[in-house]
């Protein structure tokens, strides 16, 4: 149980937006609860700000993936940052771990089974799986969720954001095995990783899950915020993310990582 007493009291603050926020916010607009955009100087904020968001005026918050000023909300929702409660859950927990899991949990106790089962949609697993831990489920290791329904889905919503023809990001993705399939694979002592770090792999997370690749990949880019991040992605080896994290530590600032969910980063100085 929480300590909020009125679900209509409260304000959730929406962090950056991606497939799963999106859904996020469709619950909350189906089911008539208030919500607000984590914003920067007027402007909502992206993945490299989004803990850095003005202060808003709610009293009752509940943050979502975001932080807004030094708020305490009455509750958090994230996945994200070490001591968050579904950081370091692993595939097998995706959705109680996922940040519309740790929603669907919240919300079950104001709401009934149909009417949050209608709002939260009937591919809300492959929603909670594709955001939390998109490798381990295309390997089939979460529950309910096929690794050939996921694929589809990604696809799908790639095209939508897009807004191309679900054809046209098939050839991409075949184009980009292709150029992946020439890439240097760099040996580490708990595995192999492809090195893409000085070319642009378009739908990179998608297509090192492609059963020809079934490979991590080390890619470089540069965040709105002008620095170069480097990071590691595409491993359910935690052994392996935390040999690259001890590999780079002399090499990258602000490193961070999760062995459950099998990513690593950090950014050059």
């Amino acid at each position: 149980m929480n300590n909020i007493n009125n679900i209509r009291n409260v304000t959730f603050i929406l962090g950056a937006a991606d497939p799963e926020m999106n859904r996020i916010e469709r619950v909350l607009t189906d089911l008539g609860l208030a919500f607000e955009y984590a914003m920067v100087n007027g402007v909502r904020c992206h993945p490299g700000n989004v803990y850095k968001a003005d202060p808003v005026t709610a009293p009752l918050l509940v943050l979502v993936e975001c932080q807004t000023g030094d708020a305490v909300p009455v509750v958090r929702i994230d996945h994200h940052r070490e001591g968050d409660y579904g950081f370091d859950k692993p595939a097998s927990l995706y959705w109680d771990a996922s940040s519309i899991g740790q929603l669907w949990n919240l919300l079950s106790e104001y709401f009934g089974m149909e009417e949050l089962e209608s709002s939260f949609g009937e591919d809300s697993l492959l929603v909670a799986a594709s955001d939390h831990c998109p490798v381990h489920a295309s390997l089939g290791m979460c529950p309910r969720v096929s690794p050939a329904a996921l694929f589809n889905f990604r696809m799908a919503n790639k095209a939508k954001f897009l807004n191309k023809e679900l054809s046209e990001v098939y050839e991409e993705i075949n184009q980009s095995l292709n150029m992946v399939n020439e890439l240097h694979v760099k040996t580490f002592v708990n595995g192999d990783v492809i090195d893409a770090t000085a070319v642009n792999i378009p739908h990179l997370p998608d297509v090192i899950t492609h059963p020809t690749i079934a490979l991590p990949a080390q890619y470089s880019m540069v965040d709105r915020d002008g620095r170069t991040k480097v990071g590691l992605i595409g491993t359910i080896n935690p052994k392996l993310v935390e040999e690259w994290m001890e590999a780079n530590k002399d090499v990258l600032v602000d490193i961070y990582g999760s062995l459950a969910r099998g990513y690593a980063g950090g950014y050059l100085p």
